[in-house]
């Protein structure tokens, strides 16, 4: 990861004053940023050659809906925002800084989470985000911001996904995102998204081993998903080698499609019924 950004610590990115680079991808630049009032953001900077590769209209357009609805548990997100540096218009937004770390930095530390781990970090995002109004968000663990705060770890939405605005026929940008959306790649079904992330936080792993280079263009990423799905079935005694039976039965039926509405009683049930019982 490269270590200095295109601003510098003290630097000023328009209002806001510098205090770290936090690291950076294809897409846009991250640090830690003090605004004028002396409370800690974290603002996305979006490098100026990457502008050509995403719709930036259709992010303006969300970051606006993220403003106008409003949850204890949805990080709260800039406008886009813009300012002039050496003739070039920088494009950025920025959100509440939290004593945390998103569930990708987790799993990029640990690797997978264990069965009582992950089931109780599931069954706290399925709440979160069935009491959200504002459902066009991807679960992915980018988005689900774990807030260390206090002793019993919160969880957090982060409405907004940069990779979600990619054009279609861009390639060389991770389109690995798209592995949490379901067959119909319904942004809505967040069930599917839920307990794909779940498994993967039991394992460390997608449940469907993919082969495929998810820097192709969206719509290759996406037939090749549902080739591979196709083609490799899902076995519930392979679930069943690294979690509870009863788990690997609820994880299955939402993987596969099979019944999904159950999901949040049945992992709930699950949660109670198995756990109490090694108290």
């Amino acid at each position: 990861m490269k270590k200095s950004g295109l601003f510098a610590k003290q630097d000023f990115i328009s209002n806001y004053l510098v205090k770290f680079y936090l690291g950076g991808d294809s897409l846009v630049e991250t640090y830690r940023v003090e605004d004028k009032i002396g409370e800690l953001k974290i603002l996305k900077l979006i490098k100026p050659d990457a502008l050509e590769k995403l719709d930036v209209d259709a992010l303006s357009n969300h970051l606006k809906k993220c403003q106008m609805l409003k949850h204890a548990n949805q990080i709260n997100v800039s406008v886009l925002k813009s300012f002039e540096n050496q003739g070039k218009t920088i494009y950025y937004y920025v959100y509440d800084f939290i004593v945390g770390e998103s569930l990708s930095e987790l799993l990029t530390r640990k690797i997978y989470l264990g069965v009582r781990q992950s089931c109780v970090l599931g069954q706290k995002i399925l709440k979160v985000i069935s009491d959200l109004e504002f459902k066009n968000i991807f679960i992915t663990p980018e988005t689900i911001i774990l807030n260390y705060q206090n002793e019993d770890t919160e969880v957090l939405i982060l409405p907004i996904l940069i990779n979600q605005f990619i054009k279609p026929d861009i390639q060389g940008v991770s389109n690995l995102y798209l592995a949490y959306l379901d067959n119909h790649q319904d942004i809505d079904n967040y069930l599917y998204s839920i307990a794909t992330l779940l498994y993967r936080c039991i394992l460390g792993v997608f449940p469907w081993r993919y082969d495929l280079n998810w820097e192709n263009k969206k719509s290759d990423v996406v037939s090749q998903i549902l080739q591979e799905r196709a083609q490799n079935n899902l076995v519930q005694a392979d679930f069943e080698k690294h979690m509870p039976k009863q788990l690997a039965n609820i994880l299955l039926n939402v993987i596969m499609h099979h019944d999904l509405t159950k999901f949040p009683q049945s992992l709930d049930n699950f949660i109670h019924q198995y756990f109490k019982r090694k108290l």
